[in-house]
């Protein structure tokens, strides 16, 4: 039977949020701003549920997070579906179609379906709140249930040295290329078919085949373990006893104790985070990004022991199955930039994310930009003005309000509009006109030209506009320090 892709053990990057984001909305935030580089650098903070909190049993063996936003965990006493506070338990006291507690894997199909194995060779499935039992074969009875896909990503049940379809209800042979034990086929994102076998490995993509003489401790214990996994750089990644490969265009590095991985390490790649490293699961975790392995252990509070599968949520937390509960990694919380990081000022006043990607930073010395994981100087640092406001038109023109005024910045250059006084916000409006709130009024400008300038004798409470919104209806709302204002139609 052939070591085949297991989504049950790690192998599908989560793309659903589960609820535990609402109680650190915070960390989302500074996430969203910087995502990605230096994420190899931050401290990992540990966070453990066990039987104490509500899980069933404390050996985890698999976890999948479902579209519907819900982490699901199979134990050997139940199925756990964890929405980030409780934990709710299926088993077969509660649940008819579940007969056997004793769970090994998970994996949510195409139509959102969730099949659960359980390891006397039970098969359940999960749709639309609704668990429906399937019967049990003689050749799936007493062999633990895992998954996997074929190369043509559809779903196969692996039981023992057996595979199979399950179509309409029934249980169909799989062909005998997914039952030969020393074969392992895997069909990576980006289109690759890989072949691993005794000899070394073999991958076609594109047409084009390509072949790495790797030399594996190829015994059946080995092969029984082994997982691969190929991350969205289009690497391959497999461990053996001693070491991790890692394979793209015809080159293999290898990698074992030299390179700080722990000795003998039989690691299994799971998957890849927000910030491109690829994580490991064995008698530890382990991180590897830019040719360095970051060991995680007894020095953040993971003990020694096997840990079954990991994943990656949407928010970029690891989540870690093994025979003590459940464990998540979460990246440090806080990520502080100041001058020392080259902002021109401490003290921060608008933020912008624009369509590019790049975060705008208005101070009150200056402008700059957060890019590729890194603050930028921006050219308008060397005019000293304090920022009050950001906006990007439906042009992709960035508005900048000032103490002393209103800025347009687009290809490099400065367009300066003569609103005068200070600017505390500035609005694009859906049919692209800017709004400029500012000491002296509102202002309405449309292509190059200020078109309107509303005060108090067309009606504001005050002259002093602090904020502007534009509600569904696309009326315009305008907070001043007399009081609200509404304005329709543009009148």
């Amino acid at each position: 039977m052939p070591q085949l892709f297991e989504p049950g053990f790690g192998g599908i990057t989560p793309r659903v949020r589960i609820r535990v984001a609402f109680r650190i909305g915070l960390v989302a935030v500074v996430f969203a701003l910087a995502p990605t580089a230096h994420a190899q650098n931050r401290p990992y903070r540990l966070d453990h549920w066990t039987t104490d909190n509500g899980l069933p049993q404390n050996t985890v063996r698999s976890i999948a997070q479902t579209r519907d936003g819900y982490l699901w965990l199979t134990t050997f006493d139940g199925l756990a579906r964890f929405d980030g506070v409780r934990f709710t338990v299926f088993d077969k006291s509660n649940t008819p179609a579940i007969t056997n507690n004793r769970m090994t894997a998970l994996y949510e199909d195409r139509d959102g379906t969730l099949w659960i194995g359980a390891d006397e060779g039970e098969l359940v499935a999960y749709h639309n709140g609704v668990f429906t039992s399937y019967a049990t074969s003689e050749r799936l009875r007493g062999v633990p249930i895992a998954f996997g896909l074929d190369l043509n990503d559809e779903m196969l049940i692996i039981a023992g040295p057996e595979a199979f379809y399950i179509r309409a209800g029934e249980l169909i042979a799989a062909p005998s290329e997914y039952r030969n034990k020393n074969l392992i086929l895997y069909r990576g994102p980006t289109g690759a078919q890989w072949t691993i076998d005794g000899s070394g490995v073999r991958e076609v993509k594109d047409g084009r085949v390509m072949n790495y003489s790797l030399t594996f401790d190829w015994n059946e214990s080995v092969i029984s373990y082994m997982q691969v996994y190929e991350d969205r750089q289009g690497y391959l990644w497999v461990g053996d006893e001693s070491s991790i490969y890692q394979m793209r265009d015809g080159q293999t590095t290898r990698y074992n104790e030299r390179d700080g991985l722990p000795p003998r390490p039989m690691l299994r790649p799971q998957c890849e985070d927000n910030g491109g490293g690829v994580w490991f699961t064995g008698g530890c975790v382990v991180r590897f990004q830019d040719g360095r392995f970051t060991v995680y252990g007894n020095n953040i509070g993971l003990p020694t022991m096997p840990y079954y599968q990991l994943i990656n949520d949407r928010e970029g937390s690891i989540w870690v199955a093994s025979l003590s509960g459940l464990y998540r990694l979460r990246s440090g919380l806080v990520t502080t930039y100041s001058t020392a990081n080259g902002l021109p000022h401490n003290e921060v006043y608008p933020l912008l994310k624009a369509r590019n990607g790049d975060i705008w930073i208005g101070t009150v010395d200056g402008l700059s930009l957060f890019r590729n994981g890194a603050v930028v100087k921006h050219p308008l640092n060397s005019l000293k003005v304090a920022v009050q406001a950001l906006c990007e038109d439906a042009a992709g023109r960035i508005w900048i309000g000032t103490y002393g005024g209103l800025l347009r910045y687009e290809n490099g250059k400065f367009q300066n509009f003569s609103v005068g006084g200070e600017v505390r916000d500035v609005k694009s409006d859906r049919e692209g006109a800017v709004w400029v709130a500012s000491a002296l009024g509102l202002f309405k400008v449309d292509g190059d030209r200020i078109v309107a300038h509303y005060t108090t004798k067309d009606g504001l409470p005050s002259d002093d506009v602090k904020i502007i919104h534009q509600d569904r209806h696309s009326a315009l709302w305008f907070g001043t320090y007399g009081g609200l204002a509404q304005l329709k139609d543009g009148k």
